[in-house]
């Protein structure tokens, strides 16, 4: 391992020290005392209060606030806990938590530490430090130089003291629990030859007997190695994957390769409604009806176009169906590598780490405290959570710090007294429900005298709210939960039932938790959520919530303080799709209102009105608007589909009639005659009435009009050649009337228009193409004639006589036609005619 330049600060409570450790070139120099005694960062009962209030906060809120919260909630609970520890309470008396142990004793007191020899305690704080900076700089660095690093666990005893040097001569410093997991950072003889050793829980540094450690030496990943696993990863996960590496180097990162390509499992996560006939559920993905628009879906079904709402009639009331982009950002594993997001790909797979001790410690850290030790229930039932829960993960083969979050999350921080968990709970429902669906399932009622049946239900448990939800029978959820926790067998297994013991629920809903991992490999709350095993893919997923993964990853990173996370190994298993895009998908943040429902209706009503001359049908009038509320099309993309659809082609009106029609329909007034003959005269010049359907749409009365509907005007794009240069295609078509004295057939004029675009022909190339035309020719016109259409065509006007008398003598004293086009084509009028069509003469 390559050491950067890292700086790990330590605080040794009861000695009141900081050291600050520069991972360096293998130095570690001490810092000045900086650190109040402990009992300065006491805090009272209301701010501990506070504190949980705030972890509270911090599950509803945004994850920005999330962020804060849970930083202040820890910096809170630190000080208290700080205040609280063992040292700082049995520094004050001589306290024997063991009588094999080491004993907590007062400064002034001896110190057996189960040696059997009083010794004086030396109060040197600069000597610990110059003791650890030596330890480290041999021994642990070599360690992590050869690629291993040691964790030991606290045994044989219930508290350890932590002492300054090596023996019980020097003074505590700090004491730990029992079970609790530290780094080993060196090992030292004590002067009675025992073996002590340098350990860190990751706030506190100092030495205990080996006597009551069990030490284990593990292998860690060289930066070359971790680089090696990384090969799996695609380049776009690597670089989070490395901070992580940085921050906690015991942890594992696994590439789940799905072998499924991006963009069909967002597809696949994203079906409602008929897509999923028969799938045993009505939508995959939802969101909270109240979030902002652009996280709710408005493809056909899950937005009702006719009255401008979501659809929210997917589980209940509350919730909508989430837009494709929300889905995959949710999906994409790129989004949730920090340090707590992480923790939705953690593997759940049960190992013997996985203490009661630190399903405590998960519980405290999630605001639970409830959870967190022995608590007594409001009908007398005392239990002690943290052992139950870790027994229960055992049994059932799933991490018991999950197990305890999952509490938490369905139960509350306060959730001691909810229903499902009281022991006390009983509702009335009618003899029918009762003989229907109760008889077989409830440990007691009583038929009351107006016929319905009052169901007792005390003594039942369901922890973790295994198939609560109201149904047919079940006006709340909590009285399906309960009807599930009196059954003996769910889908045809046992789960411990019924659940009529604390023992029982926890266990049993563990074990039908634990079907994820054992039956289906979702072995993360990430594969939970989307289910992308060959297990029933897409299918068999526990909740429909597209944000349920983070929201439970969060909360289980929650649970894991930093000293847990330092001291637990972890592997996290990350999804890797296949053709997935170079970036992480984005969180979609629009929130514009996407409908005004009645006026995008009556904009398209005015549509079918103005254009067609008739009502809309609904069918119509429904897919029309939805291609505006969507924003698909633009008012000018639809109201083209009304203007060039067969129903209005079919009309065959004319020039004027159509420019009418435009007026009416897109500037809402009558046309002014100068603007009807100048549009008209663009048609007779050639454009095609797409030409002048653009200019409207791309006028500003039509822009105020659309505005006034709550739209997008849009723009219209013009493809015909015709289209291109209203100018050029002008001068073509008058060589057509003019020259060749007739309309202009649509192919011959399309390529004259090219060769005069493409610069390919000038202006005085085309005339001459015209004039010595087959067509032309054949006219056989005369001299006075010829002359007199040259007049017409290149200076736009009947001929004067002197002039034409001036080209009539030339051509008698033997010049030929073309000299006397040429002449033309040369002349000043000539220039000045190509200039005003904005073509180059020659």
């Amino acid at each position: 391992m390559k050491f950067k330049n890292v700086k790990k600060t330590l605080y040794l409570r009861g000695a009141g020290t900081v050291l600050t450790l520069s991972l360096a070139a293998g130095t570690i120099a001490p810092a000045a005392p900086a650190f109040a005694e402990a009992q300065d960062s006491t805090v009272s009962e209301k701010e501990v209060s506070e504190t949980d209030a705030a972890r509270d906060d911090v599950f509803l809120g945004t994850e920005a606030e999330t962020t804060a919260a849970a930083e202040a909630a820890e910096h809170t609970e630190a000080a208290a806990s700080e205040a609280d520890s063992p040292a700082s309470q049995t520094l004050e008396s001589e306290k024997a938590e063991s009588g094999t142990g080491e004993t907590v004793a007062a400064e002034t007191a001896s110190n057996t530490d189960g040696i059997g020899e009083t010794l004086p305690i030396t109060d040197d704080e600069e000597l610990l430090a110059e003791i650890i900076a030596e330890e480290i700089s041999v021994d642990q660095l070599t360690l992590y130089q050869k690629g291993t690093y040691r964790l030991a666990t606290v045994v044989n005893t219930d508290w350890l003291n932590i002492r300054a040097d090596a023996g019980s001569e020097y003074k505590v410093v700090d004491a730990i629990r029992a079970g609790v997991t530290v780094t080993v950072y060196g090992e030292k003889k004590a002067s009675d030859g025992t073996i002590w050793y340098l350990i860190s829980d990751g706030s506190i540094m100092g030495y205990s007997s080996g006597s009551y450690l069990n030490v284990i030496e593990k292998a860690y990943d060289t930066e070359e190695a971790f680089e090696q696993t990384l090969a799996a990863f695609p380049e776009s996960y690597r670089e989070s994957l490395r901070a992580l590496h940085a921050q906690y180097p015991n942890w594992k990162f696994e590439a789940y390769q799905t072998g499924i390509d991006w963009q069909t499992a967002v597809d696949e996560e994203s079906k409602f409604g008929s897509e999923l006939s028969g799938m045993g559920t009505e939508a995959r993905s939802l969101v909270y009806k109240g979030s902002i628009s652009s996280w709710k879906s408005m493809e056909e079904g899950a937005f009702d176009w006719s009255t401008g709402q979501w659809v929210t009639n997917w589980d209940g009331d509350y919730w909508a169906i989430a837009s494709r982009e929300l889905v995959a950002y949710y999906m994409d594993p790129r989004n949730f590598m920090d340090n707590n997001g992480i923790f939705q790909f953690l593997d759940l797979t049960y190992d013997s780490t996985q203490t009661a001790a630190y399903v405590s410690q998960a519980a405290a850290s999630m605001g639970s405290s409830w959870l967190s030790g022995t608590h007594q229930h409001a009908n007398g039932d005392v239990i002690n959570y943290p052992e139950v829960i870790a027994e229960a993960g055992k049994s059932a083969g799933i991490n018991p710090i999950f197990l305890a979050a999952t509490l938490t999350q369905e139960l509350g921080t306060n959730g001691s007294e909810k229903t499902t968990i009281s022991g006390t709970a009983s509702w009335t429902v009618s003899r029918n429900i009762f003989d229907s669906i109760y008889a077989s399932y409830c440990p007691a009622y009583t038929v009351n005298a107006d016929g319905t049946v009052t169901v007792n239900y005390t003594g039942v448990y369901n922890y973790y709210n295994v198939g609560a939800y109201t149904d047919t029978g079940f006006s709340h959820a909590y009285e399906r939960g309960l009807w599930i926790g009196y059954h003996k067998t769910l889908n045809g297994r046992a789960y411990d039932g019924p659940w009529t013991t604390r023992q029982a629920a926890i266990t049993g809903g563990a074990k039908y938790l634990a079907r994820y991992l054992t039956d289906y490999d979702q072995t993360n709350v990430y594969l939970k959520r989307f289910n992308m095993t060959e297990n029933g893919r897409y299918n068999h997923q526990y909740s429909t919530d597209v944000q349920g993964a983070a929201s439970e990853g969060r909360l289980i990173g929650r649970a894991y303080t930093e000293s847990m996370r330092k001291e637990i190994g972890m592997t996290f298993r990350i999804p890797v799709y296949n053709n997935m895009p170079s970036s992480a998908a984005t969180m979609p943040t629009g929130d514009e209102d996407p409908v005004n429902t009645q006026q995008i209706r009556a904009f398209v009503t005015r549509l079918y009105e103005k254009i067609l001359g008739r009502k809309p049908d609904t069918k119509g009038l429904d897919a029309w608007s939805k291609l505006l509320q969507t924003r698909e099309n633009t008012a000018a993309e639809v109201a083209a589909g009304f203007v060039f659809s067969d129903e209005y082609q079919n009309k065959n009106k004319s020039d004027k009639d159509y420019v009418t029609m435009l007026y009416n329909t897109m500037l809402d007034r009558s046309p002014d005659k100068s603007g009807l003959n100048s549009w008209c005269g663009l048609l007779d010049d050639g454009v095609t009435r797409q030409y002048i359907f653009a200019g409207f749409i791309g006028s500003n009365e039509f822009g105020k009009l659309c505005d006034s509907y709550g739209i997008t005007a849009g723009t219209w794009n013009l493809t015909a050649v015709e289209d291109q240069n209203a100018r050029v295609t002008a001068f073509v078509t008058r060589m057509y009337t003019v020259c060749l004295q007739r309309g202009a057939d649509a192919s011959g004029r399309r390529d004259w228009i090219r060769l005069l675009l493409n610069g390919s022909n000038s202006a005085a190339d085309v005339v001459r193409g015209f004039f010595n035309s087959q067509e032309f020719l054949k006219k056989n016109l005369s001299d006075e004639d010829f002359v007199e259409r040259l007049y017409l065509t290149l200076f736009d006007r009947n001929s004067d006589p002197a002039g034409k008398a001036d080209w009539l003598r030339n051509l008698k004293n033997g010049s030929s036609r073309n000299q006397i086009l040429n002449g033309f084509i040369g002349s000043q009028e000539f220039i000045r005619l190509c200039e005003q069509y904005g073509i180059r003469q020659q």
